[in-house]
């Protein structure tokens, strides 16, 4: 029976050591019982490309678009605009409003990435800290008359009196103001940038000056299905592109010029692209402060110069169309009957003849360091030179650039506004309260006329008398030639072909990276 039960025990054996010998290929190949195996296999990092690094990651400070986009991310405003820009819950589950009162209830057990559950504190100080007079965005916030927070059934009730109507509060204003943790952000108030706490979909991770990590946390809803994001910044174009092409990056949304994006709509095999009309307009600044650009003919000149249609047909390879106002004809309150001055170079040869002392003067003609910005600059210069006009192109950093923007050292500068949805964003571009370094009407233009009606905009609720006002509006800026419109890009996104779930936003965003996965390989 001894021996009985020893052949048993031997065969057993033998036929364990078989199998471990023939699993072991296996485990090793698929990664099981491979601690780093396991984890590059369940880890789903998802690489974006970033053409310029966010000024700050602090949203209270935030204004450029990389910046918000980023903090959107980590922390949640009481409501977002979604597709077609609809009203849609965050931080607050609903809402109503009645009397000049908004009331929000906060989505119960709402908690920051630290594990803290939100309470009212949370939400008196964040009030407290975009309406004061050192934010940016205090212009938008000094409608409110009072807050009050009431507590009932475990859950927050916020209640907003407003001194006005307000046409655009939920839609321009609120989307702005981020829930932040008072003890928190009080306790590195200096350093809060690098020790961001919010309520958002991600966490902040690590920063470089050459890469951003997010991390998704599961503890909110819905939670992100990746587990986290890696926003590599790659200053130049063309690196951006061959990086896409190499498989390093797995999406690109907007920082792929035209050129190359002709280009892999032609790999479909490889590429998903995706495009759609934008709402982000590019423009020329004019430095009103200048005593030969406030005269209204050199600014003539200027506008009847550029050649929009030959820029847009070779370089944008028609992914744009001219631009006559700020809003995109898809936008509701568009003045469909703004002509623009387009392009007469012999008309701005004429003008040129009649601007005396100022046909000596050399502009400056300042853009980013972004190749597409710089190639467009360098374009826009030599059509100006042919009617005339000395102009001298000079390209920073961004941060650099930025700075000579508010504090007026420029004369003229290629910019984009981004993501335009409400009217309002002409009072912010032109208003005379919206001057820097608080505001950004960076050209320092002045109307009074215009700041009244913008200010009446405000408070409009009518929708038809307020798409009648903004019309006007859009005709003095138009008249005067406060700015130089010049194209609306198409958006566009590129993704690997095993990215899944990815979608183009309205208003540019990247709020698509809750959604996403990786297809394994």
């Amino acid at each position: 029976m001894f021996r009985k039960k020893t052949k048993i025990s031997l065969l057993l054996v033998v036929i364990i050591s078989f199998i471990a010998i023939w699993f072991i290929p296996f485990t090793k190949k698929s990664g099981f019982g491979n601690p780093e195996k396991e984890k590059d296999i369940k880890e789903q990092n998802v690489i974006v490309a970033l053409g310029s690094e966010p000024r700050t990651l602090d949203p209270r400070k935030a204004t450029d678009a990389n910046g918000m986009r980023l903090v959107d991310l980590m922390f949640q405003s009481l409501i977002r605009l979604g597709p077609q820009q609809k009203i849609l819950p965050h931080a607050a589950q609903s809402w109503s409003y009645k009397n000049k009162i908004y009331t929000f209830i906060i989505n119960k057990d709402l908690k920051f990435s630290n594990g803290r559950k939100i309470n009212k504190e949370d939400i008196f100080f964040s009030f407290k800290e975009y309406q004061s007079e050192k934010s940016p965005f205090s212009s938008a916030f000094k409608i409110i008359d009072s807050i009050d927070i009431q507590e009932e059934t475990k859950r927050l009730i916020l209640k907003i009196k407003l001194k006005e109507e307000s046409a655009k509060f939920l839609t321009s204003d609120l989307p702005v103001l981020k829930i932040l943790p008072k003890n928190e952000t009080l306790s590195n108030n200096e350093d809060f940038q690098n020790n961001l706490i919010g309520t958002g979909p991600f966490k902040f991770k690590s920063r470089s000056s050459n890469q951003l990590v997010l991390e998704a946390r599961q503890d909110v809803t819905p939670a992100p299905k990746i587990d986290k994001v890696t926003f590599k910044i790659i200053r130049d174009d063309l690196t951006r592109f061959q990086k896409i092409l190499n498989g390093e990056i797995d999406v690109a949304q907007s920082e792929i010029s035209f050129q190359k994006i002709d280009h892999l709509l032609k790999r479909k095999d490889r590429f998903q692209v995706f495009q759609k009309p934008g709402s982000s307009m590019t423009y020329l600044l004019i430095n009103f402060k200048d005593e030969c650009l406030s005269k209204k003919n050199v600014r003539q000149i200027i506008t009847n110069a550029i050649n929009r249609s030959q820029i847009i047909k070779h370089k944008l390879k028609n992914f744009a169309h001219i631009a006559t106002t700020i809003l995109s004809p898809n936008n509701v309150f568009f003045n469909a009957d703004i002509n623009n001055h387009l392009y007469n170079l012999n008309q701005a040869k004429k003008i040129f003849n009649q601007i005396g002392a100022c046909r000596q003067k050399t502009f400056s003609l300042k853009t980013s360091n972004a190749r597409s910005a710089m190639d467009h600059g360098k374009i826009i210069a030599l059509q100006l030179k042919k009617a005339g006009l000395q102009i001298k192109t000079e390209s920073f950093e961004w941060g650099t650039f930025y700075g000579d923007l508010n504090a007026g050292r420029f004369h003229l500068a290629l910019l984009k506004w981004v993501g335009v949805v409400d009217p309002d964003i002409y009072r912010m571009a032109f208003h005379s309260k919206e001057h820097p370094p608080k505001g950004r009407n960076r050209g320092f233009y002045k109307n009074k006329l215009l700041d009244q009606l913008l200010d009446q905009g405000v408070a409009m609720m009518d929708q038809k008398k307020r798409r009648y006002l903004y019309h006007q509006v859009q005709e003095i800026i138009q008249e005067d030639i406060a700015f130089i419109p010049l194209w609306h890009e198409n958006q566009t996104g590129v993704a690997q072909k095993n990215i899944l779930n990815y979608s183009l936003s309205d208003n540019g965003d990247f709020y698509y990276l809750v959604h996403i996965f990786k297809q394994g390989k």
